[in-house]
């Protein structure tokens, strides 16, 4: 038999030079989580100054939020309901800059292309990938 282990919160810990850790930001999931992403690029936050990092959390009901953490205290989640694709369980995010498009792995083989934002109708692409489950992107 195979486990297999989740999470419904998500802790996000703080660590500066001045600072080596023992903070946390704990946001309760409304569903069981089953993939995490940071963007993989330079934030585009940080050149608007407003430094703040921001993390995907996919779900085992196929829903997506967004995390932003704006500092050692604050963080806000975003439910991303453009995104939602009901009862298939995100198996992998892959996001390589806040600014661009995200791809969402499904345990039905499907593939989502989306953005943080809702765009015009449309935006958010669905493709038959695979005969089963994305594993990796």
């Amino acid at each position: 038999t195979q486990n297999q282990y989740t999470l419904q919160q998500t802790c996000i810990f703080n660590r500066t030079p001045m600072d080596p850790g023992g903070k946390g930001l704990l946001d309760l999931q409304p569903h069981w989580v089953s993939a995490l992403a940071w963007p993989e690029g330079e934030a585009v936050s940080l050149w608007c100054g407003e430094p703040k990092d921001v993390l995907l959390v996919g779900r085992m009901d196929g829903s997506l939020g967004l995390i932003e953490v704006h500092d050692a205290c604050t963080m806000h989640r975003t439910e991303l309901e453009h995104c939602y694709r009901k009862d298939v369980s995100v198996i992998h995010i892959a996001w390589y800059s806040e600014d661009r498009p995200f791809a969402v792995g499904y345990a039905d083989g499907k593939l989502l292309i989306g953005t943080k934002e809702p765009l015009e109708k449309g935006a958010v692409v669905v493709i038959d990938a695979h005969k089963v489950n994305t594993i990796s992107i």
